[in-house]
């Protein structure tokens, strides 16, 4: 046995070692786990606005000329229109696409370092990336808080690495940038700022050094929710004046203007801006009714020709109540000559980062005409805080909100790939413990069977052990009562009626015994798995009934025969001992042996036409005691047309 258990774990160590090894890691993490983490990321990404890129935005941004050295230094110098005191630095990357359903960043310096200039024109470092490279991961604006709030000028640039350049350009490297904010809480100090750059690769009105600071790039701070184009402001004519009272004297810095875009929900970028004015003149009105006002700023040449992102403009900070807005020239559509009309989304007046005119409905007027009550009304649309693609949101929060939604978007980009090789190791956890269970259940089934083996290899042995020793004992000793008997009968010469009684049934018994001893030692020297239990009772039958009519009709033969071969032989000895009993005492003429299925049991009935049982008959001990032993119930009762039936019943 010890010998059986060395081969099966040897067999087991083999089938371990054939099996792949799972890639799962010791602890890992649970899948719902991960479903729940994912599910909290998508609700706190749900509220925040998405990153949707301007399809016509007014300007692309700065490049430096075309370059082979990655490490030529670059400097870009900014100098505030008014100083005031930074706390977070936004460096926004210009984009190209790669594919017609791709936009990637490029061009955005790998290392360099950021300068606040101090108004003694000193320089304090803010951000410092000169010993490591910066990813810019996505298109999103790049955030940099500062340590401290710092009273600043402007800001210094300098660029040390430059990002590989994977356009069209004939360069190794290039170094691009869409805008460059600076805020004092709220308020983006950078917007109007004057830029000087050590390179230039200037391209028309397209890239250039002034489109750093110039408040265009490729998205507009508004939430996505696309609205009706043509509930805006709808103006006739090809000049308006646009009167705001703030109610009180306030400081303002800036003036943004939005066009109607009709781009995103039409996918028509030629319709965005149509009604814009290419020519603004804002002023500062001492009263409402100045018709000459301090100018704070005045388009020239080129006029404007907007896209679909808002016209921001900054301006030296000015305190004052009553602004005056005259806009001309709005841009004419290309698809028909009808009257000319401006068409806007919303007119901001900010003072440090703060809309002033919200809510408060402005003037409009014309010269050439009146304006109607429908015009008047549509001025409130003006200061209503909606764009045609949503409501619109302040700036600093807009790009900080960006920053995290991007944030966001790979942190569950990142939690959706281990919740796919969760499910991969998950599987793989069950592929090999289904694969292990089998190998288990495999190797246990090959024990079973070898145990099997050698039970049946020890009791072969045992059995011919127990047949010789019948054989040369008990055979050669009853051989040797059979003669003994025989000639002490020959030495009585007149021997009684009882004496040659006495002889002839030692002399039968004996020969009896022997017989049965042979038969025992038959059976154990045969294979129990061919022996024909029911094929050794037609033989006993026909042997121990020759004069009787006999019928045997075992029709369950396949229900005796898987049997244990000790319950084979108690069968057996157990219908010998009933023919036996019929022989000596039933005074039949016929016997037959019967087996059938019934209630899920298997009957043998043995049925004689003799005399019956007397009714005091004594218990028939050796019946009862093999019927036990086959865990089978015995039924023995006469016949109402004579004879006695036996009815042994197994399960």
């Amino acid at each position: 046995m010890c010998h059986l258990l060395k081969v099966g774990c040897l067999f087991a160590l083999g089938f371990n070692a054939a099996l792949p090894a799972p890639t799962f890691a010791a602890k890992p993490v649970g899948i719902r786990a991960i479903q729940k983490e994912i599910e909290l990321v998508e609700s706190e990404i749900d509220p925040l606005p998405e990153l949707l890129p301007n399809p016509t935005p007014w300007t692309l941004g700065y490049r430096a000329t075309r370059q082979n050295n990655a490490h030529r230094k670059i400097t870009i110098n900014l100098k505030f229109i008014t100083p005031a005191e930074i706390d977070m630095i936004a460096m926004v990357p210009t984009t190209y696409s790669p594919g017609s359903k791709e936009v990637v960043a490029f061009g955005f310096p790998e290392r360099f370092t950021i300068e606040a200039v101090l108004q003694d024109g000193t320089r304090e470092r803010i951000v410092d990336y000169s010993q490591q490279d910066y990813n810019a991961s996505g298109i999103e604006p790049q955030l940099f808080h500062l340590a401290h709030p710092v009273f600043a000028t402007g800001l210094h640039i300098t660029v040390f690495r430059a990002a590989p350049n994977p356009t069209w350009w004939d360069s190794k490297y290039i170094v691009t940038l869409s805008e460059v904010l600076a805020f004092s809480d709220d308020w983006n100090v950078a917007l109007g700022a004057k830029a000087t750059t050590s390179s230039q690769g200037r391209y028309g009105y397209v890239w250039s050094e002034d489109c750093l600071t110039d408040g265009f790039f490729l998205f507009s701070p508004v939430t996505g929710t696309l609205r009706d184009p043509f509930d805006n402001f709808y103006f006739g004519g090809d000049e308006l004046t646009v009167l705001f009272d703030l109610e009180e004297v306030q400081e303002i810095d800036e003036l943004r203007l939005w066009p109607v875009v009709h781009s995103l929900q039409h996918n028509f970028p030629q319709a965005s801006g149509i009604g814009f004015p290419t020519q603004i003149h804002f002023e500062k009105l001492d009263e409402p009714a100045d018709t000459k006002g301090q100018t704070l700023f005045k388009s020239g040449e080129p006029p404007l020709r907007p896209g679909s992102s808002p016209l921001m403009l900054g301006i030296a900070p000015i305190q004052g109540r009553y602004f005056r807005l005259t806009l001309k020239d709005p841009i004419a559509e290309f698809r028909t000559k009808r009257e000319l009309r401006f068409a806007l989304g919303e007119i901001e007046i900010l003072g440090n980062g703060r809309v002033l005119t919200r809510n408060l409905p402005p003037t409009v007027r014309t010269g050439s005409r009146k304006t109607t009550p429908a015009e008047r009304q549509s001025a409130r649309r003006l200061v209503d805080g909606l764009s045609t693609e949503g409501s619109l949101i302040p700036l600093r929060s807009w790009i900080e909100d960006l920053n995290h939604r991007a944030l966001l978007e790979r942190r569950l980009e990142e939690l959706q790939q281990n919740l796919r090789l969760a499910r991969l190791r998950e599987r793989e956890r069950l592929l090999f413990t289904l694969v292990l269970s089998a190998g288990i259940i495999f190797i246990l089934v090959i024990l079973a069977w070898m145990a099997k083996l050698m039970a049946k290899q020890r009791w072969i042995k045992v059995r011919n052990r127990i047949s010789c020793d019948l054989h040369d004992e008990i055979g050669a000793n009853v051989s040797s009562l059979v003669q003994t008997a025989e000639l002490i009968q020959e030495t009585v010469h007149q021997p009684t009626d009882m004496q040659s009684k006495l002889f002839d049934d030692a002399i039968q018994t004996a020969r009896l015994t022997s017989r049965e001893t042979r038969n025992f030692i038959n059976f154990l020297e045969s294979d129990p798995e061919s022996f024909d239990v029911c094929g050794q009772i037609r033989e006993l039958a026909q042997r121990m009934l020759p004069t009787m009519d006999c019928r045997c009709d075992f029709g369950m033969n396949a229900r005796f025969t898987r049997r244990s071969p000790s319950e084979q032989w108690d069968l057996f000895m157990f219908v010998k001992e009933a023919l036996n009993n019929i022989v000596k005492h039933a005074e039949a003429s016929r016997v037959e042996l019967i087996s059938r299925r019934q209630n899920g049991y298997v009957q043998l009935l043995i049925i004689d036409n003799g005399i019956g049982l007397p009714e005091n008959h004594l218990p028939l001990k050796h019946l009862e005691a093999r019927a036990k032993r086959l865990n089978a119930k015995l039924h023995i009762e006469n016949n109402p047309t004579g004879g006695t039936c036996i009815t042994l019943r197994l399960k």
